[in-house]
């Protein structure tokens, strides 16, 4: 999954410039968009958090505190703590995940 699929067209359009792609040490939303293409692996240490994290928001609608050690650009680590909530439409349809910027 790549983050245009988080952050775009799947979900609907987020237009928040996530605050750990700053964190991460991209320049602009663009950079940072266009810069994962697989976010299991780009973005987070260890991939099945990811994983886990989308599998807790599906069966809840939520997740509070989930905390998750992503790469920076250069390759060094650092630590998020993930607070996000399902936002759907009048039919109950995932638009997009919110807290996930």
């Amino acid at each position: 999954m790549c983050v245009k699929e988080i952050l775009g067209t799947r979900y609907g359009v987020k237009r928040e410039w996530p605050v750990w792609g700053w964190m991460a040490g991209y320049d602009s939303p663009e950079e940072f968009i266009d810069s994962i293409k697989n976010i299991g692996p780009q973005l987070y240490v260890h991939s099945e958090d990811q994983k886990r994290l989308m599998e807790i928001i599906k069966a809840e609608g939520f997740v509070n505190s989930f905390e998750v050690e992503f790469y920076r650009k250069d390759g060094s680590k650092f630590w998020v703590v993930i607070d996000a909530r399902t936002v759907k439409d009048e039919q109950g349809e995932v638009l997009y995940v919110e807290g996930l910027e």
